[in-house]
């Protein structure tokens, strides 16, 4: 059976899991900090490398695909 969901549930869960946490008690829930800009637009370069690398691999995997419904064998499209 499903549990009952509305929001005064989630209210009255998150503020018994904000009193736990402000009286101290350990692992009630985890604070991350916010990253400042630096640090994110340091990231951003390595997220953007990283979707541009997958992207040329599923583009490269596309067309070997093509080439090979077409017979084309021992084609290197990153050349």
């Amino acid at each position: 059976m499903r549990r009952a969901k509305s929001d005064g549930i989630d209210a009255e869960l998150l503020l018994r899991t904000q009193m736990a946490w402000l009286r101290g008690e350990p692992r009630v829930c985890s604070m991350v900090p916010i990253p400042d800009e630096a640090d994110e637009d340091a990231r951003r370069s390595i997220r953007e490398r990283t979707e541009l690398i997958s992207e040329r691999v599923g583009l490269t995997n596309r067309i070997g695909a093509v080439l090979a419904t077409l017979g084309v064998e021992g084609y290197n499209p990153l050349l």
